[in-house]
C-alpha cells in the first residue's frame, strides 16, 4: 500500500515545481509606454525652410541686409495727453445788436460742423423798427454806435499787429544775441532755448492778432439814406463749431459771443515727465506717438518737439514736454490718451534689424527670414527691444552678419503658408 502511495506522490510534487518555473515573473498586462512619444524632435527653425527656384527669387525680388552690431540711442515710453495749442480756437461775437438768421445755403450751425475760412456762418440784421426797412432815430443812434465799436476794433487789431510785430523783432534779436553769446562760449545753452521760446510764442501772438484783424477788416455797417443792410458773420479760420452760444431768429446784443471755431487739423502732446529724468531725454528731439487703438506693429507717428513756455505739475513732480502732431484725418482728440517713445542721451550696443524685415503672425508673434543657402530661407522667431525710425534693436533672433530679407518677407510668408501666389 505504502509502495503504491509513494509514486503518486512524486508525481504531484514533479507538477507543482514545472508550474512554478513556468509561471512569469512580471506583470501579466502587455508592455508599458510612456505618457508621450515624440519619433524625432526637430528644432523650430527647422519647420520653417524654404528652397525657392531661382525663377521664383527674382520674380519676388527679394532683397536682404546683414544683421548689424552698433549703438542706437536707448528709449523711454512715456504717457502723453492730446491738447489743443492756443491759437487753435476762436471765439466770434456779434459787432452790434440784431438778430441772426440762416446763412445763404440755409444751413443750421450745429456743433462739429466744419467750415472753410471765409464761409459765412450767419447773417445779422440790425434790430429795425416794424417796417423793417427805416431806422429810428433810437436806432440810428445805436447804429452810429455799432460803427465807432467797429473802427475802434480795427484800429485796436491793427495796434496789436504792430504790438505782436514789435515783439517778434525783439524776440529776434534776443535769440541772435544768445546764439552768438554761445557760439562765443559766453552764454548757455538754455539761454538760447529760452530766447527761442520766447520767439515761438511771439511768432503765435503775431499770427493771432493778423488773424484778429483780418476778421474785422471786413466788417461795413452801411445805413444808405436810412437804409440798413445785413451783415455776414463768417468762420475766420478752417475748422469745425466746438461750442455754440446763439442759434438763427436769435436777438443777440453787441459783443455777445456767437460761436467757438477750433482748428483740429494740427494738435500739441503733453507729455509730463518725472523732473528727475528730464536730464535722460534729448531737448531737440521727435517723439514717436503710439494710439492706444494702434495695432501690434503699426508704424508710430513721429510728432516734433515745440519750445513753448515751461509747464509743471507740482503734485507729481512733473515738467511738460510738448510735440506738434499733424491731425488732418481727425483720429486724435483734445483729451485723449497716447503713448510717446522718446530716445535718450544713453546709447546702447546691439543687434539692428530694419523695421522692414519683422512679420507678424496672428498672434502677434515677429519673426524675420534668414536666408541660410543659396535660395533657401528660414523663418525664425525674433523678440524686439525696441524701434528707432526705421531701425529695430532686438534681444532675440539670428546672430549678427546673417543676412535677413527686407523686401519680400511678406510674400515668404505667403508662399510658406500658401496663401499667396
Amino acid at each position: 500500500m505504502r509502495d503504491s502511495i509513494f509514486p503518486l506522490i512524486c508525481l504531484i510534487i514533479t507538477i507543482s515545481v514545472v508550474a512554478g518555473c513556468s509561471r512569469p515573473t512580471g506583470p501579466t498586462t502587455s508592455k508599458s509606454h510612456d505618457p508621450a512619444h515624440v519619433d524625432q524632435r526637430l528644432k523650430e527653425e527647422e519647420l520653417n525652410r524654404i528652397v525657392l527656384t531661382p525663377l521664383s527669387e527674382e520674380r519676388l525680388r527679394l532683397k536682404t541686409t546683414s544683421v548689424l552690431e552698433k549703438k542706437l540711442p536707448k528709449s523711454r515710453q512715456y504717457g502723453g495727453e492730446v491738447v489743443l495749442p492756443p491759437d487753435s480756437s476762436l471765439i466770434v461775437s456779434a459787432p452790434f445788436a440784431g438778430r441772426l438768421e440762416l446763412a445763404g445755403k440755409g444751413i443750421q450751425p450745429t456743433v462739429g460742423l466744419s467750415y472753410e475760412k471765409g464761409d459765412i456762418v450767419f447773417t445779422l440784421i440790425p434790430v429795425l423798427s416794424p417796417e423793417r426797412d427805416v431806422l429810428t432815430p433810437a436806432e440810428q443812434t445805436a447804429l452810429a454806435q455799432a460803427k465807432m465799436q467797429v473802427s475802434q476794433a480795427k484800429i485796436d487789431a491793427d495796434g496789436q499787429v504792430k504790438q505782436a510785430q514789435a515783439q517778434l523783432d525783439a524776440a529776434d534779436i534776443a535769440l541772435r544775441r544768445a546764439e552768438d553769446l554761445l557760439r562765443d562760449q559766453a552764454g548757455t545753452a538754455k539761454a538760447v532755448d529760452d530766447a527761442r521760446a520766447q520767439r515761438e510764442l511771439a511768432m503765435k501772438a503775431l499770427e493771432a492778432a493778423v488773424e484778429r484783424k483780418s476778421a474785422v477788416a471786413d466788417i461795413k455797417l452801411d445805413g444808405v439814406g436810412g437804409k440798413v443792410t445785413s451783415f455776414p458773420i463768417v468762420a475766420p479760420k478752417t475748422g469745425q463749431i466746438r461750442n455754440l452760444f446763439a442759434v438763427a431768429d436769435e436777438v443777440v446784443p453787441a459783443g455777445a459771443p456767437l460761436f467757438d471755431m477750433a482748428d483740429f487739423q494740427h494738435v500739441w502732446i503733453r507729455v509730463p515727465i518725472y523732473a528727475g529724468e528730464t536730464g535722460d531725454v534729448i531737448d531737440d528731439t521727435f517723439g514717436a506717438v503710439t494710439l492706444l487703438s494702434d495695432k501690434k506693429g503699426s508704424r508710430p507717428r513721429e510728432a516734433k518737439r515745440v519750445k513753448t513756455p515751461p509747464t509743471a505739475t507740482p503734485q507729481t513732480a512733473a515738467v511738460d514736454f510738448y510735440f506738434t502732431l499733424d491731425n488732418k484725418d481727425g483720429s486724435l482728440r483734445p483729451g485723449e490718451r497716447v503713448l510717446v517713445r522718446l530716445p535718450l542721451r544713453e546709447s546702447e550696443n546691439g543687434r539692428v534689424i530694419p523695421r522692414s524685415s519683422i512679420i507678424y503672425d496672428i498672434y502677434g508673434g515677429t519673426w524675420v527670414y534668414v536666408q541660410i543657402a543659396s535660395h533657401t530661407f528660414a523663418r525664425q522667431r525674433v523678440r524686439v527691444s525696441y524701434y528707432v525710425g526705421d531701425e529695430a534693436l532686438i534681444d532675440e533672433g539670428p546672430a549678427a552678419s546673417s543676412l535677413v530679407v527686407t523686401d519680400g518677407a511678406a510674400e515668404l510668408f505667403g508662399t510658406e503658408f500658401e496663401f499667396g501666389k
